[in-house]
């Protein structure tokens, strides 16, 4: 399980293709969530995560083999204070059956943060448009000690701007590709990619309320708000021995077969691994919570600036004004806008500009104004070889970029 688990964690790396929040999901929380799994998955199966006191006939062998039954059997909790249940049923209904699955749970709750990424990758691709060979090539970068100097040249910037602007219009104009959801939204508005990305969204928010679900189910429902609650309780000095939350010390009942007489046993044992579970999950529920919070205010954040029309045409003119193209009138702006790069091409810009800044954004904003004004030869072309950068060699070009712009408008490198 180890093994698997770190396999997986090597495969979370991230493309850019997203932004912070994206990454916050599947790729930092699943690093804390699988983390916590070999660390628990280390205590249960190469230490000793349950320890019991035997009777002193147990000799040996005896006591190892109780200890290792009980852990599998589950063990109930009662207080110092209440007597041993003598009904069966209700020594069931106090009976602590989370604690063995807690590296799984954690390991399925890792995947289900992963699999908005995985329709991401799935289903991305349908209008042409790599959107991750396209960021990979505009963050063409050089590290200078501490500084990370941007390393390109004019000729790049333009064969980006040639496979964007080919890329949306054949997202746009084509009428036999993938399925008819996409061929309807890439031909008729040019918002396949805009409307799966805010799709992606939604499934993160869906995902991290579905993973409140699971920690009150997993952990017992005794409370609605769980980590509140358990929060709550230690800081009113409410610990483990009146609460029953994660109980360090809980009781086993072990039935032995000897010369053919049977014998139950109620033993005493300590569960030493609840003194981490407490910690995690406790950890875990204000994260997921943060988590939360944060992937709501990004869905709407992208909801708003990707159908409002003055966000997107504000957002394309501060490039165009950056680089020293100044529009006599909206209507150039918003042709340009609507006809040349549709919701898809801002989308797909702005996720150029939150992973590889403004300087490149404004470069490739300037080549598409040149091509949508007939100033560049084969606009429609796009470079080959673009669309898959495994080992593609891409030609550097030293230049100064470390100056910045002051004020309004301020352009600068982000990493």
């Amino acid at each position: 399980m180890l093994a698997k688990l770190g396999d997986f964690w090597g495969k979370l790396k991230p493309q850019y293709d997203d932004d912070v929040i994206d990454r916050l999901n599947y790729i930092y929380t699943n690093f804390i969530i699988l983390a916590f799994a070999i660390t628990i998955a280390a205590k249960q199966f190469v230490g000793e995560p349950l320890q019991c006191w035997v009777p002193a006939q147990f000799k040996g062998g005896w006591e190892q083999y109780v200890e290792n039954y009980c852990f599998v059997e589950n063990t109930y909790w009662l207080s110092m204070d209440d007597a041993i249940p003598s009904v069966h049923q209700h020594r069931e209904d106090r009976e602590l059956q989370y604690y063995q699955w807690v590296p799984f749970v954690l390991a399925l709750q890792a995947l289900l943060f992963y699999l908005p990424r995985m329709v991401w990758n799935l289903l991305n691709f349908h209008t042409g448009l790599n959107i991750t060979a396209l960021i990979q090539t505009a963050m063409i970068t050089k590290k200078d000690g501490d500084k990370k100097i941007l390393k390109g040249d004019d000729i790049e910037a333009s064969n980006i701007a040639k496979h964007f602007r080919a890329a949306v219009d054949y997202g746009r104009d084509g009428a036999n590709r993938g399925n008819a959801i996409s061929r309807a939204m890439s031909k008729g508005w040019g918002v396949y990619v805009t409307i799966l990305y805010l799709v992606v969204k939604l499934l993160f928010i869906v995902n991290v309320i579905l993973q409140f679900v699971i920690l009150n189910h997993f952990l017992g429902p005794q409370y609605s708000w769980w980590g509140y609650d358990i929060l709550r309780d230690l800081a009113n000095g409410r610990e483990w021995e009146q609460s029953g939350h994660f109980p360090r010390v809980t009781m086993c009942d072990v039935t032995v077969r000897e010369l053919g007489n049977v014998h139950t046993w109620s033993i005493q044992c300590v569960l030493m691994i609840n003194m981490f579970n407490e910690k995690i999950y406790l950890f875990l529920w204000w994260w997921f919570l943060a988590v939360a919070v944060l992937t709501i205010i990004n869905f709407f954040y992208w909801l708003v600036i990707s159908f409002v029309p003055a966000f997107s045409h504000d957002f394309v003119n501060r490039y165009l004004q950056y680089k020293g193209i100044k529009l006599g009138s909206r209507r150039g702006l918003e042709s340009f806008v609507n006809d040349s790069l549709h919701k898809d091409g801002i989308t797909v810009l702005r996720l150029i500009s939150d992973n590889c800044g403004d300087l490149v954004t404004a470069e490739i904003v300037h080549h598409l104004w040149n091509i949508k004004q007939g100033n560049t030869n084969n606009a429609a072309k796009a470079p080959s070889g673009l669309s898959n950068l495994d080992g593609e060699k891409v030609r550097l070009v030293d230049s100064d970029t470390s100056h910045d712009k002051s004020g309004d408008g301020e352009f600068h490198e982000r990493e």
